[in-house]
């Protein structure tokens, strides 16, 4: 597990994602992400806001805003490289 993928993890579930959806986004089985917010003590908020969503790349925290459509990624190039990770790293047009 590299450092991103830890803080990508801490602030998923600090956020209050399930354990399950992290898992998903950063690749890892899921007793992994469990044993890491475990071990750094990281439980979800009592107060979890309803408008911050997560990057499913990187893991920064988004904020969603009134009557706009929840964004899935924070830049472009997370949305890339996400979506080249998910379909073998294959570049277009190769």
């Amino acid at each position: 597990m590299t450092g991103a993928q830890k803080q990508a993890i801490l602030n998923a579930r600090a956020a209050g994602t399930a354990y399950s959806q992290i898992a998903d986004r950063v690749g890892l089985p899921l007793n992994t992400v469990k044993s890491c917010c475990r071990r750094a003590g990281v439980s979800v908020s009592e107060s979890r806001a309803e408008n911050i969503d997560i990057c499913r790349n990187c893991g920064k925290i988004l904020i969603r805003r009134k009557k706009v459509k929840p964004k899935k990624f924070c830049h472009d190039a997370c949305r890339h490289a996400y979506w080249n990770a998910r379909r073998g790293g294959k570049a277009v047009g190769a």
